[in-house]
């Protein structure tokens, strides 16, 4: 059952976090609308509460799932991309959930009786509640704008909430790749031409993260291509990507095993 919801929520992530947004939008305006003195202003945060809690337990549970050996084919990019991790996607859940149960106890302190609503106390949560909303804004626009990794026919490239980096394959040689774990959380490049990576934000432009992968299977295929530069025309094909896992692992798949040692049908 965990795997069906896992596999979910890392291949829609959109839907999940849209689904968040809309109970957290939803309690907002409920809270807004509740007589000041009615019960469903104090459960209100308190079910929120329970949300965030299911969402970090479920986000633990996840983290203990191995990180697929596998790429997704995006047939409108022309790229092979990674999986949103359902960790990275729960957490964010968790995320907006929190600033919505703050926000929306704020809301309820607000409306009571004689709350002093401007002591020192009460600005200090209400400041601390509008920059969780903000922190939860900016992760649920990053779902949206997409994180992780693509493999396009002209380099690598990674975003993250707070930035991307682009790397041309010009700018690797096969010696540049370091040798990795499949549990590894990123990968140190090492680049034959620096000056050919882009970078935007705040992304690091030497350390890729792994987070969303296998570190070694990637290490395999970025191996793959540098040594065979005539194969990454096919790259964002779904018949380039059968031919990258049968050049991998041969005819039957497994998982990467350390070194570049690969089976050939």
């Amino acid at each position: 059952m965990f795997s069906a919801i896992f596999d979910g929520i890392g291949r829609h992530p959109r839907s999940m976090i849209g689904g968040v947004v809309l109970i957290a939008v939803g309690s907002a305006g409920v809270q807004l609308l509740a007589a000041p003195d009615s019960d469903t202003r104090y459960a209100i945060p308190a079910v929120l509460s329970l949300l965030v809690l299911a969402s970090s337990v479920l986000s633990l549970v996840a983290l203990a799932r191995p990180r697929p050996a596998a790429f997704v084919v995006d047939a409108r990019s022309a790229a092979f991309r990674t999986v949103s991790h359902p960790r990275q996607v729960l957490a964010r859940a968790a995320a907006v959930l929190i600033s919505t149960a703050q926000a929306t106890s704020r809301m309820a302190a607000h409306a009571r009786e004689g709350d002093p609503a401007w002591d020192p106390m009460s600005r200090t949560s209400d400041v601390l509640a509008a920059v969780l909303v903000v922190l939860a804004a900016l992760l649920v626009a990053a779902v949206w704008r997409g994180s992780g990794l693509w493999l396009r026919q002209d380099g690598l490239t990674e975003r993250n909430p707070l930035g991307s980096v682009t790397v041309p394959w010009d700018a690797l040689s096969p010696s540049a790749l370091p040798p990795t774990t499949p549990s590894a959380w990123s990968l140190r490049l090492g680049y034959a031409k620096p000056e050919l990576v882009r970078r935007r934000g705040l992304a690091s432009s030497r350390r890729i993260s792994t987070d969303t992968v296998n570190a070694l299977f990637l290490v395999h295929t970025l191996h793959y291509y540098l040594t065979h530069p005539e194969q990454r025309q096919a790259i964002g094909t779904e018949s380039g990507y059968a031919d990258l896992l049968r050049v991998l692992y041969g005819a039957t798949p497994r998982q990467p095993v350390d070194g570049y040692t690969r089976r050939t049908p």
